[in-house]
């Protein structure tokens, strides 16, 4: 004879362990975009405030991004014939790795070279003449930076870095 109504036990999934958390693990996106204010800090000036964009593209641990910045003012600058003001623009192209210590933190660290365009106003002290004059240099950066993801689609971006023009005016 047939046997009916038995009972069929299904296994309960393990519990996580210990200090793992119970949401799924979130990926870098693949594509990003960045906007805010940049300090720039330069020996024996006062720093210049400036502003900075870019978009990044990549899988969840290498990427390419690039970069606009501009200075909103000028950098001041006096020696002993004159003064000099100075306004910086420059495009970065970038390749970087990024990681996630936690759902929360991104941090990536990236290099890359670009172009740094200078506009020079000088005015010379009495016996001194003051030219204005635009400057182009190949310039290289480091960086590090890092992302607090407050919501998906929007976060909190700090980055620390350096960056050197090749040919800079002097």
């Amino acid at each position: 004879e047939v046997v009916r109504g038995f009972t069929r036990f299904v296994a309960q999934p393990a519990p996580p362990p210990p200090g793992a958390s119970a949401e799924p693990a979130r990926r870098s996106p693949p594509l990003a975009f960045w906007a805010g204010p940049a300090l720039s800090l330069h020996p024996g000036v006062s720093p210049d405030l400036g502003a900075q964009a870019g978009v990044l593209v990549g899988p969840n641990r290498a990427f390419a991004a690039a970069a606009f910045e501009t200075t909103f003012g000028d950098l001041h600058l006096q020696a002993e014939h004159g003064t000099a003001e100075v306004r910086r623009q420059a495009a970065w192209l970038q390749l970087g790795v990024r990681f996630r210590p936690s759902n929360a933190w991104e941090v990536a660290t990236r290099a890359g070279a670009g172009y740094a365009a200078f506009s020079i106003s000088g005015a010379g002290e009495p016996g001194y003449h003051g030219a204005q004059t635009s400057h182009g240099s190949l310039a290289l950066m480091l960086g590090v930076s890092s992302v607090y993801g407050a919501r998906r689609s929007f976060g909190l971006y700090a980055s620390v870095g350096g960056r050197l023009a090749t040919d800079a005016p002097t």
